[in-house]
């Protein structure tokens, strides 16, 4: 079964609303035209998280988030092994950025998602966080805070977690910050389950009210979405 994808994104400074189709760090990509061969099916999702205020970030982020994306629909192969090298070579353009800034630091996390047919690949690295919804209820990703965290800029060795999933139509993605983890499930539970994009979303807003945040919600469906609202994408 092939699923098609919507998006929908909240970009909030201090529970201000941003323009969400410029969210630094955040990508929704439909397989590129050019994909090398075996990358015609795969639609590339991406939340990074620096340290430091989003818009202070964005060039940054935007850089490697590119890198990413480039070296993903470039190179044949497994998903997962080439996500994970894709973020090698964003870790390396970060840390040379570091080694050549003289202010702070910037350090982050990010979770790389890919969903192929019914299937949803994910690559995680530092404080990542991901949820999947389904009819039945909530999957976090982790599972649970992992006893060490290496974030991405500050070392060439980087620690991977990596999930796979068969999804269903109606099933939902969020990519969240970190701050998010905090959220007790039942608050998560009418975002996720039995939800949709449109509704979801406003649903988050009311949530992290005051609050800065990035967030990409992902309905999965098997039908191709008509009549959807401006705040929301079909990945086409």
């Amino acid at each position: 079964m092939e699923l098609q994808a919507v998006t929908g994104q909240l970009f909030t400074i201090d529970g201000q609303p941003q323009a969400a189709r410029n969210t630094p760090g955040l990508l929704a990509q439909a397989p590129a035209a050019k994909a090398v061969r075996g990358r015609s099916r795969d639609s590339l999702f991406i939340h990074l998280t620096l340290s430091g205020r989003p818009l202070e970030y964005a060039n940054l982020a935007q850089d490697l988030v590119d890198v990413i994306s480039e070296r993903f629909y470039a190179t044949p192969g497994s998903i997962t092994a080439t996500l994970r090298n894709a973020i090698l070579e964003a870790n390396q353009r970060l840390l040379r950025y570091n080694l050549s800034e003289t202010g702070s630091a910037r350090e982050g996390a990010i979770t790389c998602a890919v969903l192929r047919g019914a299937e949803l690949f994910v690559v995680q690295t530092g404080e990542a966080l991901a949820l999947i919804g389904r009819n039945f209820g909530l999957e976090r990703m982790p599972p649970k805070e992992p006893e060490r965290v290496t974030p991405l800029g500050r070392t060439a060795g980087l620690e991977f977690r990596y999930y796979h999933n068969w999804l269903e139509s109606g099933d939902m993605l969020l990519l969240a910050d970190p701050r998010v983890a905090n959220l007790p499930g039942e608050q998560l539970q009418p975002v996720l389950v039995d939800s949709t994009v449109e509704d979801g979303i406003p649903h988050l807003a009311r949530l992290l009210e005051g609050e800065t945040a990035r967030l990409m919600l992902v309905e999965f469906s098997a039908e191709t979405p008509i009549g959807i609202p401006d705040t929301v994408s079909p990945l086409t």
